[in-house]
């Protein structure tokens, strides 16, 4: 038997904040809105994000509020990237140049943190993102 991810769910209380990020960074649309959720589609998986009133926000890497989950999302341009997710409501959390690939790690708007790897270097594993500030 095998199985596939059929979408990815994100907890957050601002779900248009937290969906509108996503929608604009991925360049995928929303698909579907509900006072609880709202998904926004790729060509292969949906990104979801559902409203948890109480929503603790994770704050990487403090062991207190752990990130409990990521993405890591190779682009061409991390400079260029960078400047959109900040545009977008993101925060950048660290700089790692020194790592292969190199990359960086940014929150959503609810904490989410994510990654941003360049996709010019050490990857070769993998589908690659092209993010609409890189067309």
């Amino acid at each position: 038997m095998s199985l596939r991810i059929r979408q990815i769910v994100l907890d957050a209380s601002d779900i248009e904040a937290v969906a509108t990020f996503w929608s604009a960074l991925l360049g995928w649309p929303i698909t579907f809105r509900s006072a609880d959720w709202i998904t926004i589609s790729g060509e292969s998986i949906d990104l979801a994000v559902q409203r948890v009133t109480n929503h603790v926000e994770p704050r990487w890497p403090q062991p207190e509020r752990p990130q409990q989950v990521h993405l890591d999302l190779p682009v061409p341009d991390l400079d260029e990237s960078e400047r959109l997710i900040l545009q977008l409501g993101g925060e950048k959390l660290a700089d790692r140049p020194d790592e292969d690939p190199p990359f960086r790690v940014f929150a959503d708007p609810a904490g989410h943190s994510f990654c941003l790897e360049d996709a010019n270097e050490g990857m070769t594993v993998g589908d690659r993102l092209d993010l609409p500030c890189a067309e």
